[in-house]
């Protein structure tokens, strides 16, 4: 499903989208400019890049795509700033590294979350897409407790 995407990418050179695919699953990429080297596997998108996952959204002026041989995502590097929302959270910071393998999104160096009126920051935070958990490293912020509730899971059950 990668591979394809990534060939209508190459054909289009500014956006993808696969409409008969599933939105929990596909990678939807938007940006202005893309050089994809199928020697090296990878594919980098520039200018005003907007990648979304399912619920998720991450822009960044740069963003590289890494596959292996079947053509799948071994990983996607943003070079910032960036940003990723999802839900009612927004996290910023200088780089990010997507790992389909574990479905997590890596923010890296000045990161700040929002959600509602609590702002962290911290030096890396690590965002499981699937069930929205947050680990974040070398942490400091306000939290106002009103705005911390549990977010509810795909299933729409609280964790």
């Amino acid at each position: 499903m990668v591979a394809l995407v990534l060939l209508v990418v190459a054909a289009l050179a500014t956006t993808t989208r696969s409409d008969a695919g599933d939105a929990a699953t596909d990678l939807d990429i938007a940006a202005e400019h893309l050089h994809l080297d199928h020697q090296r596997r990878d594919a980098v998108f520039t200018g005003d890049v907007r990648i979304r996952h399912g619920e998720w959204l991450l822009r960044s002026p740069r963003v590289v795509v890494r596959y292996d041989e079947a053509g799948q995502i071994s990983e996607a590097v943003a070079d910032g700033p960036v940003e990723l929302a999802g839900q009612d959270f927004l996290g910023r910071a200088r780089s990010a590294t997507y790992a389909p393998a574990t479905a997590t999104v890596t923010l890296h160096e000045d990161v700040e979350i929002t959600r509602g009126r609590s702002v962290v920051r911290a030096q890396q935070a690590v965002v499981e897409v699937k069930t929205h958990r947050l680990e974040l490293l070398q942490v400091r912020g306000r939290l106002f407790l009103d705005d911390v509730a549990p977010l509810a899971d795909p299933a729409g059950e609280a964790p």
